[in-house]
């Protein structure tokens, strides 16, 4: 066995304290299957485009109680230093929140225990929550850095472990890169794995769930345009949580802007939280057609043309409309983006008729449609773009925002978006959505005015992007 190898799983058995785990690497070692103990142990967890996410299981390289437990001493020991090197001796304080998937709770509740044996103190949420509320959470509450324990949209056997810092965005580098480093310097303390001090009398600990009300208010104060006129809508929805925390949030939501009870139908089969995803693999609603058909079936029996459906963390959403001719028609995230754009660009324009708009930004990422960039140029508005991910886009509307600036939405292809003080988010997008389908209360006929701005915006993005007079273009 090669002594690398060999030591690491030493260490392990040194290390971990999970039973489940520990047989685990044990029978690979009774069978001398070298193959899978080093992949299993040779290898280092490292942040992506939306945190540390990988499959549940045993070894240095998957996340389970012991990696749970090292990546949060790192976090520590990097939100310690980082303070202490700006001369910031106040105890930290994060927030913590968790989503229905295996296992979530028990590393929410391991980590919550590593950051108060390091005197951190840690408001941790009750029960399931979006990861948009997390990225709220710290921002309202004021934190230094917060965590979401989730995989997103990942199969079953995934979880994840998504660092925001005190600004509400995901951490960058070289944040990311430290709380590696640091997570593997030393072994893991005996008393991390004790979570009975998760409790009340811990003067280190809170509960956070007192926010949520917050986060209802400030989305209806910032998002909802026409209360009113929602309470009077003729539309039909359909919503689905895809097995993860929407639900709940979403009801509440739709209550908060006005919507009648009965303008929505839920897909049963999908309404609860259920870590084994069972009636969709790959819980992802930007897969399309495949895995909307319980959507579809759902909007069929009740009479709903419209369908939102919320990936298992709440930070994704699909729009699908149903055609004149009963097809149903998706939207990508270039469309929504587009959309949005147009709308809260228009919603903004007529509550701000005396200021200007050079102030006011609306981003997207760069692998996204540049429509937005011809629409900037035609109205007055800024456009500016970030690579790919949400930690990106987030951090780029904190900087801006530093600068006195207004940014009133971003957007990436990948079905997401946030707008004005969170940089995470997807709820804003559903509410927006909604009353887009022209002002709630309204006949069919005003749909013309509608699609008369949306074809002279068309006309406009024809021109400016592709100048078929120049090159002697024909419209087919």
């Amino acid at each position: 066995m090669d002594e690398e190898l060999q030591k690491l799983i030493k260490n392990w058995f040194e290390w971990d304290k999970n039973e489940d785990t520990r047989s685990q690497i044990q029978k690979l070692v009774d069978t001398s299957n070298l193959v899978e103990l080093g992949a299993l142990m040779m290898g280092e967890l490292s942040f992506g485009t939306a945190g540390v996410r990988t499959k549940m299981g045993p070894g240095f390289t998957q996340l389970n109680d012991l990696t749970i437990i090292q990546l949060s001493h790192g976090m520590s020991q990097h939100l310690l230093q980082d303070m202490a090197s700006k001369g910031n001796n106040k105890i930290p304080k994060i927030v913590v929140g968790f989503d229905g998937r295996h296992n979530s709770l028990r590393f929410a509740q391991l980590a919550s225990n590593v950051f108060i044996k390091n005197r951190i103190c840690v408001t941790l949420f009750s029960e399931c929550v979006p990861t948009p509320v997390v990225s709220f959470a710290v921002v309202e509450l004021k934190c230094d850095a917060g965590l979401m324990i989730t995989a997103s949209h990942n199969p079953k056997e995934y979880n994840g472990y998504k660092v925001y810092w005190n600004n509400g965005a995901q951490i960058l580098s070289p944040h990311d890169k430290k709380i590696c480093l640091l997570a593997r310097e030393t072994p893991p303390k005996e008393e991390y794995w004790n979570i009975t001090t998760l409790n009340t009398t811990n003067n280190l600990f809170s509960v956070a769930d007192s926010v949520l009300e917050k986060y209802y208010c400030n989305e209806s104060a910032v998002c909802c345009f026409y209360k009113e006129l929602n309470a009077k809508t003729s539309l039909k929805f359909t919503y689905s949580a895809f097995h993860g925390v929407g639900s709940k949030f979403a009801r509440r939501m739709f209550k908060e802007f006005g919507f009648p009870e009965d303008a929505f139908s839920y897909v049963k089969e999908q309404d609860e939280p259920n870590p084994d995803f069972p009636t969709v693999s790959f819980p992802n609603p930007e897969e399309g057609h495949a895995v909307l058909k319980l959507c579809y079936q759902t909007a069929e029996e009740t009479g709903a043309t419209l369908i939102l459906a919320n990936d298992p963390d709440a930070d994704r959403l699909q729009i699908a409309e149903r055609q004149p001719d009963g097809d149903w028609r998706l939207f990508n995230g270039n469309e929504m983006g587009t959309l949005l754009t147009w709308w809260i660009w228009t919603q903004w324009k007529q509550r701000n008729l005396n200021n200007p708009a050079e102030d006011v930004y609306i981003l997207n990422s760069a692998v996204s449609s540049q429509i937005v960039a011809t629409m900037a140029k035609i109205e007055g508005f800024k456009n500016d773009v970030s690579l790919t991910g949400f930690k990106w886009i987030g951090n780029l509307a904190h900087e801006i925002r530093k600068k006195g600036k207004l940014v009133i939405l971003a957007w990436e292809e990948s079905i997401g978006s946030l707008v004005t003080l969170r940089a995470s988010g997807t709820e804003p997008k559903i509410k927006y959505y909604i009353e887009l389908q022209t002002e709630p209360g309204k006949n069919e006929n005003d749909l013309e005015q509608v699609e008369n701005e949306l074809n002279q915006l068309e006309n406009n993005v024809v021109q400016t992007l592709l100048q078929p007079e120049k090159y002697g273009l024909i419209s087919r």
